[in-house]
């Protein structure tokens, strides 16, 4: 059996949010009496592990920030994974549009088979 051309093993991407003030004032108050902002950090995804081989089709389905995104910029190469390891085998093109393709008069099946046809799927 040939290697997947994509293999995920225990991916995790994690992001860094910095607090900011709510106002000009607040801001110089945080600044002269606590210089530490606050730092908190956001998983987007965790320990995420799978394959794909080559000629399958995949979908990735989820609600809104489920992390769909995220996933696919990493595997695009754009982040860096926080943890774990992503190999690809070949060329992953990417098209992270959010509304690239889509087409609003028409349904969801049918703005996924002109994807597919435009892809040569």
């Amino acid at each position: 059996m040939a290697a997947p051309v994509i293999q995920v093993e225990g991916l995790s991407k994690r992001f860094r949010v910095v607090h900011q003030a709510s106002s000009l004032k607040r801001a110089a108050i945080d600044f002269l009496f606590n210089p530490r902002r606050r730092v908190d950090s956001f998983e987007a995804l965790q320990d995420i592990t799978f394959s794909i081989n080559a000629g399958e089709s995949v979908a990735i389905i989820g609600r809104n920030g489920s992390g769909k995104s995220t996933l696919l910029t990493l595997l695009a190469g754009i982040y860096r994974p926080s943890a774990g390891s992503i190999t690809v085998r070949g060329r992953v093109g990417s098209l992270l549009d959010l509304y690239a393709g889509f087409h609003g008069e028409v349904t969801a099946e049918d703005n996924a088979l002109i994807g597919a046809m435009i892809h040569g799927l």
